[in-house]
């Protein structure tokens, strides 16, 4: 009896870690349908400014492949202001997307949004292969190929804008000490300014807490999901799942914005302060009452006004003569490096609209 019991439990928990590492690489993505039935303003109607889609290229995969994702470019309404590339989380999308990233529209010149590998259009490379998302171990290096293509297609500064996993991934990428092999060459720094939403510096911290917030063991599984993640991907050079984010962070020299809910019930806001305060130029904007990346419903005009002053203090750095930031330094790409695959001009915009009133919120668990 005691061997029957043993053996089911065993069962249990390999079924645990099953669905666990499972709903990590194969995301269920919240895409175009989610974000209009849950009032995210995600087209040309409800944003209220023309769309231009083209093809993002993200760089080769730990399989051999190469993979590109479907991108948009949302004009912003100040053409001396950065281009802000945003990087979402774990089952985000380039939809969902824009409604974080909107509210940095009044002081950018554009702002870019696309599908992380294992999302929507980034789930296959160009041989049909699936790419399963790794919940940042090869992620740094796809958002670093990206960088680099923006910074070929768009003159001026640059502010990357990460949340969740694409915050700590972003994190990674431009920490100028990793990805040393990756396509980057002395010209000038990679990005100009870093925003941080939700993010966290472990990865067992956040997948342990949505387990909790799901009523599900949080105890073992997240270890036990973190080791088989570790032999499904081919890690190599790229790291493991049990990275730790604060390796990373004095590296970082960009002037870096974090901005967190206080009641964040996915990534510890204190994980936040940490990162904070291991930078050398960061500033940490705790929100009272806010959760996981829901910042632009919860507090609209604050969330709006702290990215405002990180992209009017990337504007003035870029000035001549402006004093670098003293401290850790941020990665460098050379234009002639990068891959000539970038498309030259994006497609001729659809006509601006009147923005729609959003349709009620409606209450969901969003992904990280």
């Amino acid at each position: 009896m005691l061997l029957l019991f043993a053996t089911a439990a065993l069962l249990l928990l390999a079924a645990g870690v099953a669905v666990v590492v499972r709903g990590i690489r194969r995301p269920v993505t919240l895409g175009y349908g989610w974000c209009l039935a849950n009032g995210y303003p995600c087209d040309a109607d409800t944003l209220g400014a023309p769309l231009h889609e083209w093809r993002l290229p993200l760089g080769p995969t730990a399989t051999g492949g190469h993979l590109t994702a479907d991108a948009f470019t949302l004009d912003g309404d100040n053409p001396a202001g950065p281009t802000v590339l945003f990087v979402h989380g774990h089952r985000g999308s380039r939809f969902r997307s824009l409604a974080l990233a909107a509210p940095a529209r009044p002081h950018a010149a554009r702002i870019i949004t696309f599908d992380m590998p294992g999302h929507g259009s980034a789930a296959r490379d160009d041989a049909g292969r699936r790419v399963a998302c790794t919940l940042g171990i090869h992620e740094p290096r796809h958002i670093r190929h990206a960088i680099g293509q923006v910074r070929r297609l768009h003159a001026g500064p640059l502010v990357v804008f990460g949340s969740s996993m694409g915050a700590q991934s972003s994190l990674r990428a431009l920490n100028a000490n990793a990805l040393p092999d990756s396509d980057s060459a002395p010209a000038h720094p990679l990005t100009d300014g870093l925003i941080l939403l939700g993010v966290y510096d472990r990865l067992m911290h956040p997948i342990g807490r949505t387990l909790r917030h799901r009523r599900l063991p949080s105890r073992v599984l997240p270890t036990l999901s973190g080791l088989v993640l570790n032999a499904l991907t081919r890690r190599g050079r790229d790291g493991t799942a049990f990275f730790d984010r604060m390796d990373d962070a004095p590296h970082v020299g960009c002037p870096t914005l974090l901005l967190h809910g206080a009641a964040d019930p996915i990534c510890d806001p204190d994980a936040a302060a940490r990162l904070a305060g291991a930078m050398p130029d960061a500033e940490l904007r705790l929100f009272d009452g806010g959760g996981h990346t829901n910042l632009w419903r919860t507090h609209p005009a604050e969330y709006a006004a702290a990215i405002a002053g990180l992209l009017k203090r990337v504007v003035a750095d870029a000035a001549p003569g402006a004093a670098p930031v003293e401290g850790g330094s941020c990665p460098t790409f050379h234009p002639d490096s990068a891959p000539t695959s970038m498309p030259t001009s994006a497609p001729s915009p659809p006509a601006s609209t009147t923005p729609s009133s959003p349709p009620p919120h409606r209450s969901t668990t969003p992904g990280a």
